[in-house]
C-alpha cells in the first residue's frame, strides 16, 4: 500500500462504522451486516421489502441499485 491509501483507512473505517449506525437505526437493532441471512431476514421479513430475485429458497440481496 501506498502512504495516500494507508493515511485513507481511519477515514474509510470511521464512515462504515457511521454507515452501519444508520443501519442499525433503520433495522431498529443491532445485527451482522454483512451476514447474508441476517441481512437477508431485516430488509425482507422484518422491513418487508420487495423481494426482487430469489436464490436458492431464499431472497437475493445481490441487487444492484
Amino acid at each position: 500500500m501506498t502512504g495516500v491509501q494507508t493515511c485513507a483507512l481511519p477515514i474509510l473505517a470511521e464512515a462504515l462504522e457511521i454507515e452501519e449506525k444508520a443501519i442499525h437505526e433503520a433495522a431498529g437493532h443491532e445485527f451482522n451486516v454483512k451476514s447474508p441471512k441476517q441481512l437477508n431476514q431485516v430488509l425482507y421479513e422484518e422491513l418487508g421489502l420487495p423481494v426482487l430475485k430469489k436464490e436458492i429458497g431464499r431472497a437475493s440481496c445481490r441487487e444492484r441499485v
